[in-house]
């Protein structure tokens, strides 16, 4: 499947691998909320580092998805991280510098998995120091912890 979630300490990671419809995107955003899995006080982070779907989509689109993302902020702390190692379109930066902050909603764009945790948990004191501690990027280390 070309959108996947998994969870890392209290971040929900959702991340595309090549090419995926909003509705893949979508659906696999109200799956990882919805699982029994999740831990309260959970984040959100999208990572888009494998993936050129986010640079083919038409700004409507992207203004629609990001939207109704952010009309769930309650279902994640109204804390939000894009992780992606290309430069983002235009509809997404304006999305984390304006839209996100009508909404209420803490965001940011990164180009590292490692920092946009770092920044995700800097505020959460629930989690502890240790569980802070960096992580390595490679996805297969979370393999057992996938999910579709």
């Amino acid at each position: 499947m070309p959108v996947n979630y998994r969870f890392d300490v209290n971040i929900i990671v959702i991340y595309m691998v090549g090419e995926y419809t909003a509705n893949d995107l979508r659906a696999t955003l109200l799956n990882s909320l919805a699982d029994p899995e999740r831990r309260p006080g959970s984040f959100l982070l999208f990572n888009f580092g494998e993936s050129q779907g986010i640079h083919t989509r038409p700004t409507e689109e992207i203004q629609t998805m990001t939207d109704s993302f952010a009309l769930m902020g309650n279902r994640y702390n109204y804390r939000l991280a894009f992780v992606s190692s290309h430069d983002l379109p235009h509809a997404l930066q304006h999305f984390v510098s304006v839209k996100s902050r009508s909404y209420g909603i803490s965001s940011d764009v990164f180009q590292t998995f490692d920092e946009a945790r770092e920044w995700l948990l800097s505020e959460d004191l629930s989690v502890s120091k240790q569980a802070q501690a960096p992580r390595s990027t490679h996805e297969p280390q979370f393999q057992s912890t996938y999910r579709s």
